[in-house]
């Protein structure tokens, strides 16, 4: 049997864009769909920005590994493609007596997995960072930020660059398993229909990628993604360089999110966020900033914050996270799997793919890569 394609891989976020990259070396019968008008509109374009160091996870999770690799990886290739980033660390703090034992326990994790950490005492925290309110820290020097539009825009000048088509407008409809490989149906810009057939089929639609399992017949109610909003507020009124580095809380235990922090983006500006408010596990859901979060913004932030006032926050963004917990959930790692075990050869299925996907995304393009069956 002819096929249209090797590889169809769904979805032109950070992710899709990465692996589509480390694929091409593979084949040059790939193409990227996307439904959108253009790449990472969704979740990919929607937070803080933060190249993470990978401390936060379980050591045995695929977060903890592919962040740690993807960190070195994402700053080779942003020194390589001139791509903006600033390696400006990050400063986890506490306030209280049982902070200090929880920074302790973090130094050690970060130490295990190699993360270069510090133990911070007030009077460091403040030769640091001023304008800062801690009774303990933990500075981390390996975390940083991104331009993450321009660096989704680098990846996909390297497949233009190669010849890889990438279909905007395109919806995936329809697919179906072939005795190898998929058939694929796609609603095009124009209105009309094409049925594609492909060896290999790269499931990265984010917001969407359990809808698209439950296309190839899996009705898991471990893949069921839940759906949390973050708001964004940047910060007018400071001085540039008013908080140097990203200023972290320490995180919430079960991991909705890792708190209010505080980042700084490539201009230099100052953004507070995100919060986490469960939606549920239905789409469509809103993009729209909760004004009415900006009271527990202020409240949040002005603890560690000095001289800020709740005048001085703006609302700026909102962010969706496809979370594979549920409130009462522990934290679930990310599900990145050749579907072979489920008679599905060759459907690579990536769900749940929130924080760190950004930072993790270039590893998680080479841990597809090796999860293929290319003998087929």
């Amino acid at each position: 049997m002819s096929y249209d394609f090797d590889i169809i891989v769904i979805g032109a976020g950070v992710v899709g864009l990465a692996i589509a990259n480390e694929l091409k070396s593979n084949t040059s019968k790939i193409v990227l769909i996307e439904k959108n008008n253009s790449f990472g509109l969704e979740t990919s374009s929607r937070n803080s920005e933060v190249i993470h160091s990978g401390i936060h996870y379980p050591q045995d999770f695929l977060k903890s590994k592919l962040c740690i690799l993807g960190r070195k990886l994402l700053y080779e290739y942003c020194k390589n493609n001139k791509v903006s980033f600033e390696k400006c660390g990050k400063l986890i703090i506490g306030n209280d007596f049982k902070s200090m034992n929880t920074i302790s326990s973090l130094d050690v994790i970060a130490k295990s997995k190699g993360i270069r950490s510090k133990v911070l005492c007030p009077d460091q925290i403040n030769e640091l960072e001023p304008n800062i309110i801690a009774s303990c820290g933990l500075l981390i020097e390996e975390s940083g930020v991104i331009d993450s539009h321009q660096y989704m825009h680098s990846l996909l000048v390297n497949l233009n660059n190669f010849n890889i088509p990438v279909a905007f407008k395109t919806e995936l409809i329809g697919l179906q398993r072939l005795n190898i490989g998929y058939e694929v149906k796609l609603l095009n810009p124009d209105g009309s229909i094409d049925k594609v057939n492909t060896k290999i089929l790269i499931n990265t639609t984010g917001l969407h990628s359990t809808y698209v399992s439950k296309m190839a017949g899996i009705n898991e109610n471990s893949y069921m993604q839940h759906y949390w909003k973050g708001d964004y507020f940047w910060v007018s009124g400071f001085q540039k360089e008013y908080i140097k580095r990203l200023i972290y809380p320490i995180p919430e235990k079960k991991m909705y999110g890792l708190g209010v922090h505080t980042t700084i983006d490539m201009t230099g500006r100052l953004k507070l966020g995100p919060n986490a408010v469960y939606l549920g596990t239905d789409l469509p859901i809103s993009f729209e900033v909760d004004e009415k979060s900006k009271e527990d913004f202020f409240l949040s932030a002005s603890r560690y914050i000095k001289d800020l006032s709740i005048h001085q926050l703006n609302p700026d963004f909102t962010g969706i996270r496809p979370k594979l917990q549920a409130p009462d959930d522990s934290l679930r790692d990310f599900i990145i799997l050749n579907e072979c075990e489920r008679g599905l050869e060759n459907f690579i299925n990536l769900i749940g793919i929130e924080s760190p996907g950004l930072t993790s995304s270039l590893a998680i393009g080479k841990y597809v890569e090796s999860i293929i069956n290319w003998d087929i």
